[in-house]
């Protein structure tokens, strides 16, 4: 849930930055985006989940960040090495064919799989949202209503309920409170 909702803060705070784009590394590592991330969690286990994450896309995001192409051998710096044992580790080597490989495939699969997480994950912000407004005005209607009840006299209670008056009278004169 969180890993859904941190990509989408980072396709959502970045213009033009998608979260599954060769720059998101740079946009998931943006501080910023884990301070206000870390705000909006509340429990501790969710803080030491987010602090986990973020750990983890750090170093994903500094491993991602040093890839290099890699160059083929300097052959000649390995001169003092046996001729025959050397043309055979050369011609291997460039004998090696590497696979094609097409992201798009994986980014579409990639895709595909986080969009009803980051769907779950808008539609869940909606529910806390409205959810949130709904208790704001809960405590709004309490802290009134206890405002009230603090400067409310008896007689004004039962000038408000007659019924409650008429039943306080007869429990006292059949004698069940005393006055």
């Amino acid at each position: 849930m969180l890993r859904a909702y941190s990509a989408l803060r980072v396709a959502r705070r970045v213009p033009g930055a998608r979260a599954f784009a060769a720059n998101a590394p740079d946009a998931i590592a943006d501080e910023s985006n884990w301070d206000e991330l870390s705000e909006l969690v509340q429990s501790e286990e969710g803080r030491r989940t987010v602090a986990t994450l973020r750990s983890r896309i750090m170093d994903f995001a500094s491993t991602a960040s040093k890839s290099e192409e890699v160059k083929d051998p300097d052959w000649a710096k390995y001169q003092d090495i046996d001729p025959k044992i050397l043309g055979e580790l050369r011609k291997a080597y460039e004998g090696l064919k590497f696979p094609d490989f097409d992201p798009s495939q994986d980014l579409k699969a990639v895709q595909q799989e986080f969009a009803p997480i980051l769907k779950q994950a808008g539609e869940l912000e909606e529910y806390s949202q409205k959810r949130m407004k709904e208790l704001e005005q809960d405590i709004k209607n309490v802290q009134a209503e206890k405002e009230r009840i603090a400067t409310t006299t008896i007689d004004e209670e039962l000038a408000a309920d007659p019924e409650l008056a008429k039943r306080i009278d007869q429990e006292i004169s059949e004698g069940k409170w005393s006055v």
